[in-house]
């Protein structure tokens, strides 16, 4: 199965003229989740998590629970924040759940070559309201940065070495994701 990111071909994104680190993106907020709580603190090392130098990749910034999030389509020509009527109509009468269950805590390597050195941590969910939305969105102009869409809910970055232990004790944890009062993140300008 071909599972490589648009970053695998930056050649070709330079000729055409695309910078994915600037595409738009339709997000959920979701309540945060604690990654040091439960007694973790006790098997977490906070020195794990994962800052990138580059400003260009802002997003992999450590502990990222208190911004929690699911992404509903990313890769927009336009910013959504540019567009917000359009993802208003698309998502009028949208099944927003209350809160998700969450089906699997893993880790995504990173996909970007100037960087490879962190892995982001995941909470996967498997819900069809989800993947409606999501493909509710694509009737935006967009590109696929993948090549499926994985919902999930990212809560931190840590260095790569780490990526394995961090899954293993967040594994563990009980857990619901309940969707934040206000609706959806149309991201900003940057």
């Amino acid at each position: 199965m071909f599972t490589k990111s648009i970053y695998a071909y930056t050649d070709m994104l330079q000729r055409i003229g695309l910078n994915p680190k600037e595409l738009g993106a339709v997000m959920l907020p979701v309540e945060p989740f604690d990654i040091f709580g439960e007694g973790r603190d006790q098997l977490l090392d906070v020195e794990d998590l994962y800052v990138s130098e580059d400003p260009e990749l802002w997003w992999v910034n450590g502990d990222v629970s208190d911004k929690a999030h699911i992404t509903l389509r990313y890769g927009l020509l336009t910013p959504a924040y540019e567009q917000k009527e359009n993802v208003d109509e698309l998502l009028a009468d949208w099944d927003m759940p209350e809160y998700f269950v969450p089906e699997r805590i893993t880790f995504f390597p990173s996909n970007v070559p100037s960087d490879p050195n962190y892995a982001a941590i995941v909470v996967e969910i498997d819900d069809p309201h989800l993947e409606e939305a999501h493909a509710r969105l694509s009737y935006l102009p967009h590109v696929n940065t993948f090549p499926k869409y994985r919902s999930h809910m990212t809560i931190a970055y840590v260095r790569l070495a780490a990526a394995q232990r961090w899954m293993d004790v967040l594994s563990d944890a009980q857990f619901h994701i309940y969707v934040k009062e206000g609706g959806l993140d149309y991201g900003e300008k940057k």
